[in-house]
């Protein structure tokens, strides 16, 4: 039973792969087939398989995009398996200009210096990932500050807000808006391989990331302006920010090349290291970096213009992986 079960359910995403990919133009069999040789040859996933386009495409052009499997299986030969948040932070401490603490480095009268002088600020899960468990405190009395405190994890950083930028602040004021730079070291040098303006799709959301409901737009690297619309993850295209109005296309983001120096300056800090996504804030007097990715998601990069952006990333991994081997011998 378990078996037929299995077989349903892969003939079950066949189905939807063939129906949301071309539904009426009578080549049903060949989606079907081609889905089926992507998924062997490239470890696509039915997912990436439509948002990609990869039924428009030839081999050449399909096998550069980085995938979901490369991110759990791949990216570990050239980037460390965990990035903790507060080691981050004390191996670029002077690439960032906000005041951070850790918990259990702190102790309690450490965190009520913290939140007096700063009244309000943001909890992160040190090994946290896709904005889960962040929160905005704010201070009302010591008494409450600590009652807050115990019951979060020792491991937990507090950050002074980021004010952003004017510019930002007009896309979307709930959130700080950030940009997402996707960077590849290599023999000491870093090369910025993509940039993603990331935004809030709703007032209640204080965190702009994707799987939250967020909104991404791509940047160009040369000019830091956006040039395409603005893609969720469920496929939805936005010309203009649902709350603010502000158009997507066209919008200039401030001290672009500040950003990108300062991205490079810190990723080449970064030591084994080899692939990061980083997100910036842009801030009143320049660029300021809120956290690095070490397992990167491949859909902010690729989904909203549909290049593929892994050409020189796999390239990286199979060099690594040729010289693990040539080790092991």
């Amino acid at each position: 039973m378990k078996l037929l079960e299995k077989v349903r359910n892969k003939l079950s995403v066949v189905k939807t792969v063939v129906a949301q990919a071309e539904p009426s133009n009578g080549r049903a069999l060949g989606i079907a087939l081609d889905f089926l040789y992507c998924k062997l040859r490239f470890q696509v996933s039915s997912e990436e398989y439509l948002k990609y386009r990869y039924y428009q495409y030839q081999n050449r052009y399909r096998k550069n995009f980085l995938l979901v499997h490369h991110q759990h299986h791949d990216y570990r030969y050239i980037s460390p398996v965990g990035l903790a948040k507060y080691k981050f932070y004390t191996t670029i401490s002077d690439c960032y200009s906000r005041e951070i603490i850790r918990g259990s480095v702190s102790g309690e009268e450490g965190f009520l210096e913290f939140v007096r002088k700063h009244k309000k600020v943001i909890s992160k899960p040190d090994g946290g990932t896709y904005g889960r468990g962040i929160d905005i405190f704010t201070y009302e009395n010591d008494e409450q500050a600590l009652a807050y405190f115990r019951q979060k994890p020792g491991e937990t950083v507090y950050e002074e807000l980021i004010r952003q930028h004017d510019a930002l602040a007009a896309l979307n004021p709930h959130c700080v808006n950030s940009i997402r730079i996707l960077a590849l070291r290599k023999k000491g040098s870093v090369e910025i391989l993509s940039a993603t303006l990331k935004t809030s799709s709703t007032e209640g959301t204080f965190v702009d990331n994707m799987h939250s409901g967020g909104i991404g737009a791509m940047v160009d690297l040369e000019t830091g302006i956006v040039y395409t619309f603005g893609y969720d993850y469920e496929g939805n295209k936005y010309t203009h920010h649902p709350i603010t109005g502000t158009q997507f296309i066209g919008l200039n983001i401030p001290h672009w090349e500040d950003a990108v120096a300062l991205v490079k300056k810190a990723h080449a800090r970064m030591r084994g290291s080899g692939i990061l996504g980083w997100d910036i804030a842009i801030t009143p007097t320049g660029a300021d970096i809120i956290e690095a990715n070490n397992r990167p998601g491949p859909l902010l990069t690729q989904v909203m213009d549909g290049i593929p952006k892994g050409e020189k990333v796999l390239l990286s991994i199979k060099q690594a992986k040729r010289k693990k081997k040539k080790k092991k011998r």
